[in-house]
């Protein structure tokens, strides 16, 4: 059975994604190093308040991504679009060997 990445998205979260609009220099200079870039005030539906969306760069793939801070203070994090995916994907797979070897075992 082929599964592609697309079909894991359940959600309508529009986050994280790939960088899709122009940025300064020095707000991408600021996501290299690791800082926290506030890039715009998004106020999708999705949300029940207008959420800060920041600028992020994954050193695996290479990219600049948008996304909202996850986890509770102090330890928030940005997620790669790509490494989420990946990791969804593992999870999946997983998940439908151990449901296999329990249904047929």
């Amino acid at each position: 059975m082929n599964i592609t990445i697309n079909k894991l998205s359940a959600s309508k979260n529009p986050y994280p994604r790939i960088l899709d609009r122009k940025v300064n220099v020095i707000s991408k200079i600021k996501a290299v190093l690791g800082i926290l870039t506030e890039v715009f005030i998004d106020d999708n539906p999705y949300f029940k308040a207008p959420m800060k969306i920041y600028l992020g760069f994954c050193r695996k793939h290479k990219i600049w991504y948008l996304d909202y801070l996850h986890g509770f203070p102090p330890n928030q994090y940005l997620i790669c679009p790509l490494c989420y995916n990946r990791v969804k994907l593992l999870m999946y797979n997983r998940l439908r060997r151990e449901y296999a070897d329990w249904c047929y075992s």
